[in-house]
């Protein structure tokens, strides 16, 4: 309980501090962060990095997905907006993978509100959260 007070405690605090006064690294979440992150009155964009076949089977209610490994994705990314709070996730959200790789090129193309879901939406899966999709098996990992 007290735990997932201070990830809401924590989520509202980063919210409400204006983006230029935060650091250009991604804010890391948690299961609990995440879920206390989409539940605040702010839009957060669920960014599904995975491919378009893992996406179908399985992904976070409302989320969009661009594949991180397909040959438009900092083309895509880019179209995005930047003053917009995205949630980030592949399907382990490991270093290294592709949510990190993407959570980069977000970074790199200027974009100040990202947040990686750590674990992913394996993580996610495991906590008993909601999922969408045509396949309620296994997720690949990175």
């Amino acid at each position: 309980m007290l735990r997932s007070i201070a990830s809401t405690f924590t989520v509202l605090l980063l919210l409400a501090a204006p983006a230029t006064a935060r650091a250009a690294d991604p804010e890391h979440v948690d299961v609990a962060g995440a879920e206390a992150l989409l539940g605040t009155k702010t839009e957060i964009v669920v960014l599904d990095v995975r491919t378009p076949g893992e996406f179908e089977a399985i992904h976070l209610a409302g989320a969009k997905n661009i594949d991180i490994d397909g040959a438009s994705f900092r083309e895509d990314a880019a179209k995005l907006d930047r003053d917009q709070a995205y949630l980030v996730h592949c399907a382990a959200g490991i270093p290294g993978g592709r949510s990190a790789r993407s959570v980069e090129i977000l970074e790199e193309l200027g974009f100040t509100r990202v947040y990686h879901l750590d674990g992913g939406i394996n993580a996610w899966k495991a906590a008993g959260k909601g999922v969408e999709g045509t396949a309620a098996g296994s997720v690949a990992s990175d």
